[in-house]
């Protein structure tokens, strides 16, 4: 997977992602089966690397819910 300066970070609470872009999240929430999504404990990140130190800053469940509509 080549990056820019930004990923993504998938945690379904029973496996793990790594995407480019948020819209391949919301793709691959798609495709899941809701056995697989803990709903409870589902974390998704964007990470930032353009600076010395890397950016993590948590993507609120109301964007995602949006676009998954």
């Amino acid at each position: 997977m080549k990056i820019d300066k930004t990923f993504y970070y998938l945690d379904t609470g029973k496996e793990k992602y790594l995407f480019a872009s948020e819209d391949e999240i919301i793709e691959q929430l798609k495709k899941l089966d809701k056995s697989q999504v803990d709903f409870e404990n589902c974390l998704i990140l964007e990470i930032n690397t353009s600076g010395k130190n890397w950016k993590f800053t948590e993507v609120p469940w109301p964007r995602i819910v949006t676009k998954l509509i």
